[in-house]
């Protein structure tokens, strides 16, 4: 049973790319990131560079406007554009781990629901980190027995 190491909440029309580095930054520098599966909302050559920086391998599928790797001072991000377009099968099975972080995602809305109860923004705030904090609890006496 996967747990989440790190959680924000943003507004539903917030972009997920400028959310990287705080989320990493929860992270704390001891852990290693490893092979790092990104959906495309992540895509950018910040986060690539952040990822590298970290020791970790960008695993993020290309947008279909992708069409070529200029680094512009991002020699990240043309690594990972020419590791995905030079080895596609070798990119699909590390990407493949991306259904288990989108299984755990529909597990918890299945448990918890997909509806926010409360009213005002903070309210609606902490409802769902308790709700993350709630899985990780799950997780934690599943991996106990």
């Amino acid at each position: 049973m996967p747990y989440f190491l790190a959680a924000r909440v943003t507004k539903a029309t917030r972009n997920e790319s400028p959310e990287l580095p705080a989320l990493l930054d929860q992270l704390g520098s001891d852990l290693e990131v490893g092979n790092l599966v990104l959906d495309a909302g992540y895509m950018s050559r910040r986060n690539a560079t952040l990822i590298v920086e970290r020791g970790g391998v960008p695993v993020i599928d290309l947008k279909a406007n992708v069409t070529h790797a200029l680094a512009q001072g991002h020699p990240a991000w043309k690594a990972m554009v020419q590791r995905q377009r030079g080895d596609r099968r070798a990119h699909r099975c590390r990407y493949r781990r991306r259904t288990v972080v989108e299984g755990t995602f529909g597990a918890l809305k299945a448990r918890f629901g997909v509806r926010v109860k409360a009213r005002r923004r903070h309210a609606q705030r902490v409802e769902l980190l308790s709700r993350v904090l709630a899985w990780n609890i799950l997780a934690l006496v599943y991996h106990r027995r």
